[in-house]
């Protein structure tokens, strides 16, 4: 594992989700190695328990989306949660488009190859249903691609078409406004409405 690599990467999208985001919630943050087996990695507050991801960051691969995603926890998910199942979105939708975000920062190129995964996934799986079911569906590569790869192709829709400055004061508002609350789908409708003025 290169510990420094990995430190510097977290450092740095700490930096970049407290741009967009606001101020990190926390006092501290501290990393964990989990056991490699488990496939998963997890973001409580203040905490990032990762796994295989820890020995291939740099460079904005998979690893890094991964870490990245996990960063972006502390604030979709741990700062503000979700009123329930349908609303799942605004925490792994939204933290895998700020691990986007961050990739689009280290390499572009990449990037725009997730925004393709994301978009393909999303016509694949459409069929089983809106984001909002995504935890009612029975099959996982469904769900996955819901929350995975559709929640956050909208999320950039709605970045495009706000533009960066007011999505970046949705983002930030929602995160100062809804500090410590589950917020649900028409909170963060009604907040980008009262930012775009209709």
């Amino acid at each position: 594992v290169n510990t420094e690599k990995l430190l510097f990467n977290v450092q740095q999208g700490m930096k970049a989700y407290e741009s967009v985001f606001g101020q990190f919630p926390y006092g501290d943050l501290d990393l964990a190695e989990m056991a490699n087996s488990l496939g998963f990695a997890q973001s409580p507050p203040g905490i990032l328990l990762l796994n295989w991801v820890m020995g291939g960051a740099g460079g904005g691969g998979q690893a890094d989306q991964v870490v990245f995603h996990e960063l972006a926890h502390q604030w979709w998910g741990n700062q503000v949660g979700w009123v329930g199942p349908e609303d799942a979105w605004i925490s792994e939708s939204w933290a895998e488009y700020g691990a986007g975000l961050i990739t689009q920062g280290i390499n572009p190129k990449k990037f725009k190859e997730k925004l393709k995964e994301w978009k393909q996934k999303a016509s694949d799986w459409d069929k089983e249903g809106p984001i909002s079911a995504a935890w009612y569906v029975r099959d996982g590569r469904a769900r996955e691609a819901l929350l995975y790869n559709k929640g956050p192709y909208v999320v950039h829709m709605l970045r495009t078409w706000m533009g960066w400055e007011k999505f970046s004061k949705l983002t930030s508002t929602i995160q100062s406004k809804y500090i410590n609350q589950n917020i649900n789908t028409d909170t963060l409708a009604r907040e980008a409405s009262v930012i775009m003025g209709y």
